[in-house]
């Protein structure tokens, strides 16, 4: 039975920075859409796994610790493997497949040092297929648009949907609907995806990608109206096959995770999530609070 259509495709070839939108994309399990998040620049903070192994967000330049980056501009040619970032100084660095090309200095000027070097790009596939995405086994990221429609309603302003850095964006469902497909899988257009586990929101999304406002908090949001803060689901891809903009998201079955090739988190129930995610909200507010306000704490991510 179709549920929805998938209404947009995104990448973000640098990890943190700007969006490209495609017109399809092709699937394959074990991979995330072409050359999404395959670079990034390490912020000196935290070692990177070798051998091009995925590595956590926090060893990378992002949203959370850098809210400045709605100022830098992207480019990306994906048969050259190379993203032209251009700062808000207007220095370009071009960073590519093996390293980046004369961007010291200039990233450098950009971002902070940290206690293990400055800044630095760095790519974790040359060929495009793999990313550091938000988790290893988590290649793909998706928003319902209906529950954006519901948390401008709640917060009484336009809230942009990019915030929330999907790859698919999907309309035509209920709002948090897609919480409830956890542990099933879903066809797109030829594709098939194994919906693995909400996503927990952080201050990252308190960004407005356009224009780098942070006059919303995103999490506290959640929190307050809908009692948890999740907000999208993560997928990987079982199937492969092709996607655009117009196709069916259709709902096949719920699946046992213990046969599952790729280990996952166990599935929780909606009530579950409420009450973890409202004891992890009230803790941090009061440590909040403690250490001098909320906007001085600093988030995990």
């Amino acid at each position: 039975m179709s549920l929805a259509r998938l209404a947009s495709i995104h990448r973000y070839p640098v990890k943190g920075f700007g969006a490209q939108e495609l017109s399809e994309t092709d699937l394959w399990p074990g991979q995330g859409i072409p050359f999404d998040r395959c670079l990034a620049i390490a912020n000196g903070e935290r070692a990177l796994a070798g051998g091009g192994e995925w590595t956590p967000c926090q060893a990378f330049v992002r949203l959370t610790k850098n809210p400045e980056l709605p100022g830098y501009r992207l480019t990306f040619d994906e048969v050259a493997n190379t993203a032209i970032v251009l700062g808000p100084d207007n220095s370009a660095v071009a960073v590519r497949g093996g390293g980046a090309v004369g961007s010291e200095e200039a990233l450098a000027g950009w971002f902070a040092p940290g206690p293990l070097g400055p800044p630095r790009a760095v790519a974790r596939s040359r060929s495009g297929g793999a990313g550091y995405w938000d988790h290893e086994d988590a290649a793909l990221s998706i928003i319902n648009l209906a529950t954006i429609t519901t948390l401008e309603r709640s917060a009484e302003r336009p809230i942009n949907p990019m915030r929330f850095r999907a790859n698919l964006y999907v309309a035509g469902l209920p709002p948090f609907q897609e919480l409830a497909f956890i542990g099933c899988l879903l066809r797109v257009g030829e594709a098939v995806l194994e919906v693995l586990r909400p996503t927990d929101r952080c201050r990252a999304t308190s960004v407005d990608p356009a224009t780098g406002d942070t006059g919303l908090n995103a999490p506290a949001l959640l929190a307050r109206t809908q009692g948890h803060i999740y907000c999208g689901v993560y997928a990987r891809v079982v199937r492969a096959g092709r996607i655009a903009p117009g196709d069916a998201v259709e709902h096949l079955a719920r699946i046992i995770h213990e046969k599952c090739a790729i280990k996952a988190k166990p599935l929780i129930s909606l009530t579950t999530m409420r009450m973890g995610c409202l004891m992890k909200f009230f803790a941090m507010k009061f440590l909040a609070q403690v250490f001098g306000g909320l906007g001085r704490f600093r988030a995990v991510r």
